[in-house]
């Protein structure tokens, strides 16, 4: 048994009188004996520092009434560590029995190197002098196996269970999100394979249609409008008298425009215009009809062409555009030009210095392909530097901020030259990206932003993290009607 939960149930049973320390051990009355620096499964600094020692939470518990001042001078007196504030009121609540356990317990008994007595210095006193008794005493060989029997009951008895399967998966700093996401992949494969199966055992049991006969196809019949004699048509439409002057056909095109071969070698030249009293002439020769059909066929075509060249309808419009993002310039912001490429394209956040070191050089511009949430690859520019056009500022669609003012310097919105950047943020969607143990900037918060924390060392969050950028930018241009690609 570890030296934390002895040290707990002398508290709860009101027995810690019984504790007492004797050089460098500390003795629980006659059932335990333990180094009085023996370190425990409790880590200071809310699990993030060293194992206290049993003598700081022994020192602990005598003093846990006195105020702050006073307790962290008894400490200093007696030359010992004392509890840090952010972890008495867990620790408390947790030797004095109102609470089961503690998330700032990390480390399992076998973990610990707590250096014992030989075991027949620890065995209580009575058990030694049974079994010293019964040595003399000559005793069957019954006698001591149920003496053993009875000793096991009792150290059983006294165990007590630090950790289960629950208490383990509820670990801090430990995500098993991983674990999950791939126990659902395999579901929803498994559900594909059964929809799968079910569909080819419904079209086996299906009878198979039998091929209609294909009907024989109806001859359309030429209706013959263009088969009509020229000449009727003339006189139905009063055309006859100026057929001789200018050529007009049936459907009036003239001739003489479109022919390519002068008037002269196609037809002889016109006569004078008759007198307004003479008749016309109903002896000159008619041009023949199927001239005249073929130039109709082909300015019917052309007219028809024409009108649907000109039809009022206006073609879709099309997305177009490839997204700015704007990222800060500064080197020692979370996110720039060196690690930006990292956690847009692959979903891993790097530190600038990492990237810098694996030979990541500084660009003015970068193409990030975006392939999270897309069937085929999506381009976006990121800049660290206001685009110098001011047409590319109807492109630039997000921005991460790093929490100071004077990175807005000069941007067309209004209100900026004041310091006053609503309007900016409702054009543009801010990103504040900041470590999960760092303090949010002031002026982030009166900001319009997204406000995501990073881990410092687990890097399983990243890309739940990247696909919820990618969502809120999605959203802020979907709300924007945006004609850009995204």
């Amino acid at each position: 048994m570890d030296p934390l939960t002895v040290l707990r149930d002398f508290t709860i049973r009101g027995q810690l009188d019984d504790v007492v320390v004797r050089g460098d051990r500390m003795e629980f009355g006659n059932s335990y004996n333990f180094p009085k620096a023996a370190p425990t499964p409790f880590k200071s600094m809310q699990g993030k520092g060293e194992f206290y020692p049993l003598d700081a939470l022994l020192l602990f518990l005598q003093n846990r009434h006195l105020r702050t001042g006073d307790y962290m001078k008894a400490a200093k007196d007696a030359g010992l560590s004392h509890v840090h504030f952010t972890d008495r009121r867990d620790l408390e609540d947790y030797l004095t029995g109102k609470s089961d356990t503690s998330a700032y317990i990390q480390a399992e008994a076998s973990e610990l190197l707590i250096p014992s007595l030989p075991e027949d210095a620890l065995e209580p006193a009575a058990k030694r002098l049974r079994t010293d008794a019964s040595a003399l005493g000559g005793g069957d060989a019954t006698m001591g196996e149920a003496d053993e029997a009875s000793a096991l009951r009792d150290i059983l008895g006294q165990e007590r269970q630090l950790r289960d399967r629950n208490s383990q998966l509820a670990a801090p700093n430990k995500n098993f999100q991983k674990v999950l996401e791939i126990l659902r992949l395999a579901q929803q494969e498994q559900a594909r394979q059964a929809e799968r199966a079910q569909q080819a055992q419904q079209r086996a049991s299906k009878p198979v249609d039998k091929p209609k006969e294909a009907r024989p196809a109806i001859p359309v019949k030429p209706s013959g409008r263009f088969d009509r004699p020229t000449g009727m048509d003339l006189q139905a439409m009063g055309l006859e008298k100026y057929q001789g002057q200018v050529n007009i056909e049936t459907y009036g095109v003239q001739q003489q425009q479109r022919d390519s071969q002068p008037a002269s070698a196609s037809a002889p030249a016109p006569p004078p215009p008759p007198k307004p009293a003479a008749p016309p002439s109903s002896s000159r020769p008619l041009p023949p009809s199927s001239s005249g059909h073929k130039h109709h066929h082909s300015s019917g075509s052309a007219s028809r062409h024409s009108t649907s060249s000109r039809s009022p309808h206006k073609p879709e419009q099309r997305r177009g555009g490839v997204p700015i993002i704007l990222v800060p310039a500064a080197e020692t912001a979370r996110v720039n030009m060196y690690n930006i490429r990292s956690l847009l394209e692959d979903g891993v956040y790097k530190t600038p210095e990492a990237c810098k070191a694996e030979g990541v050089k500084r660009q003015s511009m970068l193409l990030i392909n975006r392939t999270m949430g897309r069937p085929k690859p999506l381009m976006y520019h990121v800049m660290d530097k206001a685009p110098e056009r001011s047409g590319d500022w109807a492109r630039v669609v997000a921005v991460f901020v790093q929490g100071k003012a004077w990175q807005f310097k000069g941007w067309p919105y209004k209100g900026v030259a004041e310091g006053d950047l609503v309007d900016t943020f409702a054009h543009l969607l801010g990103i504040y990206l900041h470590f999960h143990d760092e303090q949010v900037e002031a002026s982030v918060k009166a900001w319009n932003v997204k406000r995501v924390a990073l881990h410092r060392v687990n890097r399983h969050s990243d890309t739940a993290i990247v696909k919820d950028f990618y969502t809120w930018l999605d959203q802020h241009l979907a709300a924007r009607k945006s004609v850009l690609a995204y």
